[in-house]
C-alpha cells in the first residue's frame, strides 16, 4: 500500500497475526508513513512464531503474535541493519488466546533464533 500511494483493500486470509489483518490502510496513515520514511517487510507464520518465542524466552514479554512481527522482520533479516544502527522494534498487544500462544511457545521448545 505504501508504494501504491493510496489505500487499497487487502484480500483477507487467516494468519496467526489477526492484528494485521485490517482490510486496508486508511489515507491518512499511508500519508504518514511515506512522510517518515516507514518501510513494509512481509514475515511468515514461522518467522511470526519465532519472533513470539524469541520475546517471550530472552525479554520476558509475552505479547500477540502480531505484537512480534517486527521482531520477527529482524530476526528474519528482512530489515537491512548496519553495525552502529540504532534499532527500535514497538512489541504491543496481549490479545492472544492462551491455547494458541501455548501452542506457539512449546513448539520447538527452547529454539531462539540469534
Amino acid at each position: 500500500m505504501l508504494s501504491a500511494g493510496a489505500s487499497r483493500p487487502v484480500s483477507r486470509y487467516r494468519s496467526m497475526a489477526d492484528g494485521l489483518s485490517a482490510p486496508f490502510a486508511g489515507e491518512h496513515a499511508i500519508r504518514i508513513c511515506q512522510a517518515r520514511g516507514v518501510e513494509t517487510a512481509l514475515v511468515s507464520e514461522d518467522e511470526l512464531a519465532d519472533g513470539m518465542r524469541f520475546l517471550y524466552g530472552r525479554a520476558k514479554l509475552a505479547c500477540e503474535p502480531a505484537g512480534a512481527a517486527g521482531v520477527a522482520a529482524l530476526l528474519a533479516g528482512k530489515v537491512a541493519i548496519d553495525p552502529g544502527d540504532t534499532v527500535v522494534a514497538v512489541v504491543s498487544g496481549g490479545n492472544v488466546v492462551p491455547e494458541m500462544a501455548s501452542a506457539i511457545l512449546s513448539s520447538d521448545e527452547g529454539r531462539h533464533p540469534s
